[in-house]
């Protein structure tokens, strides 16, 4: 035990900080191959260690280490230094046993000027250390201070706050609490003072939805209740809170804010992991993903102190870990997360108890650690800055100026202001990027001309479904869907058949936002597509558009696919549709051996509300799964009420 507040103290859990956070980013670099979970454990238990060390050092019995410097100064700068006699490295401090050879003779070492005092409460203080010390405190006085303040507005919002699910919807909610394994009482409520989702709180889990969720489809709504109780169920506010306060403590080492921002990272793409792991198509969880981004038009109390769904961080590589099917999405085992935490207490341990010791520090101490933040690039470019906020038109003119910079990063990102932006002045330059050498500027470009929906930019996208590039040809492909003019129709049909199975989703899904008749007989036919996502993707386009004229086929491709992601599909779009000639083919999929189809089809026929299912339904209250047993129960009580 050593005393505290003493720079030799500093000095040690700096150096110890710092070896922690590095073996947190080697073993974060092995685990690259796991699921998102597991990386996120490794960063949670290092800042958490770090959080540990200093009460740690203060408590745990101390391991005496002798630091040593070799005699190699210039003799002008030890002329002054008093001499003091070698000691073993890892010896008690006051054992001087002398060190001989084999033949009896002492060996003769240099007298070395060590670098610690024998003892650090003899340490003085002077100006210099003593200012760093109070400058340290200070810092980390307002950045808890800080948190706090965030707390508080976060938990007066909460109390202003509306609630968000009426008793219609209270049993869904449920459903997916049972879903994620979430135990604790959920409180769930809107504010317009939100720009996306947030979830905060420790005993008694808050889930905080924008107002603008009235307007969500209830696709949408119940995928973000979704990722949100995967944020409650993960414990991601206390793991949070923990790197917050790790950071405001360790301020002065760079590794810690690299550290808190991988555990932000890493904690969305988990809470992703957990969503997809409920049989959600990545395409379509990543299509709403990005909508929610795209509403965010500054950043808020959730960018600080809470995690938020679709926050900026990272939203490139998050958006391709989701549509990559080679990432690994298992939940974290028992075994690795026994692995990590052994690791981290073996570690932990001895590195808290080991003090140095040694001579008192002679010649002028290190210069401090600095924090270097690197500006955000349209900053560089002068494109952002707090006028920036005040005054949207000049913003949409700078971005434009940002097409033609140098730096590609700078390109794509201005092309994504001019997309949220959605000003028809931008439609000119965004067509002159979709020939930019780079092809992630070529797709942001597309879906900035598909934001803004101007029929201007028709002939330069049709021409653009020619590029090389498949991740760019697809956001072309997604443009022509958001603008839904018929005259696409045409040059979208022949990508239907397309030999990459993502261009050939995001064709359906395009031919199903337009609509058109001759649309949905090309979407009709890709029901017999060897894929499963684009089967998916359209019977989502045919059950969205809700024409009875589909349902015979719809039952045909119900009868027949035998992959029951798709079959949970085609029993939605015929609760979507809303039809009586869909009742038979709901009604022999109660039966299905897949409990999620059977679950969509009792859905469905409660949506259609017809009394010819009632005797089926009732049938399937006895079934095995209790959540299709609730659905069940929920049907018969719609049909009731008709």
């Amino acid at each position: 035990m050593i005393p505290v507040l003493t720079p030799v103290f500093f000095v040690e859990i700096a150096l110890k900080g710092l070896l922690l956070l590095a073996l947190a980013y080697v073993l974060a670099t092995l685990c690259q191959r796991r699921s998102a979970s597991a990386r996120h454990l490794v960063w949670s238990l290092g800042l958490a260690s770090t959080l540990m060390l200093p009460a740690l050092s203060y408590c745990l019995p101390s391991i005496d280490v002798l630091v040593i410097q070799e005699r190699a100064m210039r003799a002008d700068r030890n002329a002054d230094m008093p001499e003091a006699e070698p000691r073993a490295l890892f010896a008690p401090a006051r054992d001087q046993a002398d060190i001989s050879t084999g033949s009896g003779g002492p060996v003769t070492l240099a007298r070395i000027p060590a670098v610690f005092s024998d003892d650090s409460r003899s340490v003085q203080w002077g100006p210099p250390v003593g200012l760093l010390v109070v400058a340290w405190m200070a810092i980390v006085g307002l950045s808890v201070t800080r948190l706090l303040v965030d707390t508080w507005r976060l938990m007066r919002l909460t109390g202003r706050a509306n609630l968000a699910v009426g008793s219609e919807r209270s049993h869904l909610i449920e459903s997916l609490k049972r879903q994620m394994g979430v135990t604790r009482q959920v409180r769930i409520v809107t504010s317009p003072a939100l720009p996306l989702p947030i979830t905060w709180g420790i005993f008694r889990a808050v889930i905080l939805l924008p107002a603008t969720q009235d307007q969500w489809s209830e696709n949408r709504r119940r995928l973000v209740l979704l990722h949100e109780l995967a944020h409650v169920k993960r414990w991601d506010y206390v793991w949070n809170l923990v790197g917050l306060l790790a950071r405001a403590v360790h301020w002065y080492n760079p590794l810690t804010w690299i550290a808190y921002r991988r555990l932000g990272i890493e904690r969305e793409r988990a809470a992703d992991d957990c969503v997809l792991q409920r049989r959600v198509e990545s395409r379509e969880y990543a299509s709403h993903l990005l909508a929610i981004a795209c509403s965010l038009r500054r950043r808020s109390l959730s960018a600080r102190c809470v995690s938020a769904m679709a926050d900026h961080m990272d939203f490139k590589g998050r958006v391709q870990a989701l549509l990559d099917s080679r990432v690994s999405r298992n939940p974290l085992s028992r075994l690795t997360a026994g692995v990590v935490l052994s690791l981290t207490v073996v570690l932990l341990g001895p590195l808290a108890a080991a003090h140095l010791r040694g001579r008192q520090l002679k010649h002028d101490p290190a210069a401090p650690f600095s924090q270097v933040v690197a500006p955000d690039p349209l900053v560089r470019a002068g494109m952002g800055g707090p006028r920036s906020v005040h005054r949207p038109t000049h913003l949409v003119e700078q971005a434009i100026a940002g097409l033609s910079q140098a730096a590609s990063e700078v390109r794509a990102r201005s092309a994504w202001i001019l997309g949220e932006r959605e000003s028809p002045k931008a439609v000119g330059p965004l067509v002159m990027s979709l020939g930019d050498e780079d092809p992630e500027v070529r797709g942001m470009a597309a879906w900035a001309l598909g934001e803004i929906k101007d029929t201007a930019a028709l002939p330069a996208l049709n021409k653009a479904l020619g590029d090389e590039d498949p991740l760019a040809r697809e956001m072309v492909v997604m443009a022509l869907g958001e603008i839904r003019q018929p005259e696409s129709v045409e040059a979208l049909t022949p990508l239907v058949t397309d030999g990459n199975r993502s261009i050939r989703a995001a064709a359906v899904r395009a031919l199903g936002e337009i609509g058109t008749f001759d649309a949905l007989d090309v979407v009709t036919s890709a029901l017999a597509d060897p894929d499963t996502r684009v089967r998916n993707e359209a019977a989502r386009a045919l059950g969205s558009k809700g024409r009875a004229q589909r349902v015979p086929f719809l039952l045909t491709a119900l009868a027949r696919d035998e992959d029951s992601r798709v079959r949970q599909s085609i029993a939605r779009a015929l609760g979507d549709i809303n039809n009586p000639a869909g009742i038979p083919g709901l009604i022999a999929v109660l039966d299905d051996a897949d409990g999620s189809v059977r679950t969509e089809a009792a859905r469905s026929l409660g949506r259609i509300r017809d009394p010819l299912a009632v005797d089926a339904l009732i049938r399937s209250s006895r079934d095995e799964d209790p959540e299709v047993r609730w659905m069940v129960a929920w049907a018969l009580d719609e049909i009731r009420q008709r």
